[in-house]
């Protein structure tokens, strides 16, 4: 595998971001094998990439990891927001104000935004969390040598 920069590194996170939004938000469709895998690859160029940035810069590998997670939270906004867009071109004014009272009072947390934010924009995303894997049947009894010698011997 041919060695990336961290521009590359950067561009190529940024794209599988792209494409899991596009998968949470019903507009592209993956497998649930595809969808594990592009997590799986961006938390791996995560890492690399804070890594790479680290030993360049003298900040610790969880600093360089933090800054990049706050990129693609804002990618992530960005993208929630535009789909918003696409879906509502007219102004739709019951939404307005839920994003004027979250982002509005400084004193909310992140969390506190985004239960809010989830009040509008929640219904865009598709829940792509593995299926539960039924439990296996019950295992069949079986009977023994001596059961089944004496089974027909009634004493």
């Amino acid at each position: 595998m041919p060695q990336l920069t961290l521009g590359q590194i950067h561009k190529r996170i940024s794209e599988i971001d792209k494409t899991i939004f596009q998968a949470e938000t019903a507009q592209i469709t993956l497998t649930e094998e595809e969808y594990g895998s592009l997590k799986i690859q961006v938390e791996t160029l995560m890492q690399i990439l804070a890594e790479g940035v680290a030993s360049n810069s003298g900040r610790t590998v969880a600093q360089c990891y933090a800054d990049r997670q706050k990129v693609r939270d804002a990618d992530w906004i960005a993208m929630t927001c535009e789909r918003h867009m696409q879906m509502f071109p007219e102004p739709v004014p019951e939404h307005d104000a839920i994003i004027a009272s979250a982002f509005g009072d400084k004193t909310k947390s992140g969390k506190q935004i985004a239960e809010e934010l989830n009040k509008i924009y929640g219904f865009m995303f598709v829940n792509h969390q593995p299926k539960p894997v039924p439990p296996p049947p019950p295992a069949p009894t079986k009977r023994g040598v001596l059961q089944r010698l004496f089974e027909g011997r009634k004493s």
